[in-house]
């Protein structure tokens, strides 16, 4: 039986960055194990939904920086109220080169670079930066971010993109089990309550 969580996210995302520190600890409390998926949110919100993201949406973007500001305190995560947000293509881009070079490093890298954006308010432009950030995820020093990997990753991340889409994930953090999707980082109880029960329903089968 497959017991597999796959997580669906974009660096861009202060919720993705909520549910990325805390999808492992859920996942080893049931026994399961995480699959780690970066997908252009924006992507899925502007290209496909026809929505306009949420902090350019009158009202709605008030409401998430508070929303943001409570979760932090709720979930004991620290977040800057405001940061510039780096390019989701060069960030997924990395995510990808690193996840096929080194995809045992893919959690840490990934909760590294989260804190990097969202902790410190760090800017990620440019290979050297990603790669120092990989390097303090236990990525191999001799491996190197170069023009080709990222250019391989930004491939896998337009496919990966795709798939996400397909599978009708629309929002960051999504969690797939089997056939069952749920959306958001305060569905992470609803999400304990399914692995709980969970006995193995048909698996979709995801790249």
């Amino acid at each position: 039986m497959d017991q597999s969580i796959d997580f669906y996210f974009d660096f861009i995302s202060p919720y993705g960055y909520f549910a990325a520190m805390q999808v492992e600890a859920v996942a080893r409390r049931h026994n399961f194990k995480v699959r780690w998926h970066v997908f252009r949110l924006g992507v899925a919100v502007v290209k496909v939904m026809g929505l306009r993201p949420m902090m350019e949406t009158p009202l709605k973007n008030v409401y998430v920086m508070r929303d943001v500001e409570r979760l932090s305190t709720i979930y004991a995560l620290p977040i800057l109220s405001k940061t510039k947000i780096p390019d989701p293509v060069l960030l997924g881009s990395a995510f990808y080169a690193v996840k096929d070079a080194h995809p045992a490093c893919v959690p840490a890298f990934s909760k590294a670079l989260y804190a990097h954006i969202w902790q410190k308010g760090g800017s990620v432009t440019n290979a050297d930066e990603l790669a120092a950030i990989a390097y303090e995820a236990g990525v191999d020093p001799e491996w190197r971010v170069s023009t080709e990997t990222l250019e391989v990753g930004r491939i896998r991340l337009k496919n990966a993109t795709a798939d996400a889409i397909k599978q009708g994930v629309f929002g960051s953090p999504t969690f797939v089990v089997g056939k069952e999707m749920i959306w958001g980082v305060d569905r992470l109880w609803m999400l304990e309550h399914y692995l709980q029960d969970y006995r193995g329903q048909d698996v979709v089968n995801i790249a």
